[in-house]
């Protein structure tokens, strides 16, 4: 999806964002505008050799002049799970960290996902799967 487009209830554009995607169809940046056409903010990712997201930097931007909101890096373990999430804000301090713990059957997939928030649990999920 290259171009989203939000519309207020009287049908006006409220919002849009523009992506930009990599040669391997990963999104590497995505720009917000205003109505008015004006640049809101800018999100750009970075990714691993396996296409895991491994970092996200957003901008807000105030008469044209952008400034760091925030940056989100993620970790995987070796089946591709996403196993951590580090929010920090635009000092570069630590806003928060998720971690994910799963549960696996015997085929290998997860019947069970964990989520932590500062290590306390925060979200249990859980999926039955039925082989035939």
């Amino acid at each position: 999806m290259i171009e989203w487009n939000w519309y207020n209830s009287d049908g006006s554009l409220k919002t849009k964002s523009i992506s930009k995607y990599d040669d391997k169809g990963n999104r590497i940046e995505m720009n917000g505008y205003d109505s008015d056409g004006s640049l809101s903010g800018k999100y750009t990712y970075q990714y691993d050799d396996k296409g895991n997201k491994i970092e996200e930097v957003n901008y807000y931007t105030d008469v044209s002049i952008q400034f760091l909101n925030g940056k989100n890096t993620y970790k995987y373990d070796d089946k591709g799970k996403e196993i951590e999430t580090n929010y920090y804000n635009s000092d570069g301090s630590l806003r928060y960290k998720n971690t994910y713990k799963y549960e696996y059957d015997t085929k290998g997939n997860w019947i069970q996902k964990i989520e932590f928030e500062n290590d306390i649990p925060q979200l249990i999920i859980e999926r039955k799967i039925e082989y035939y």
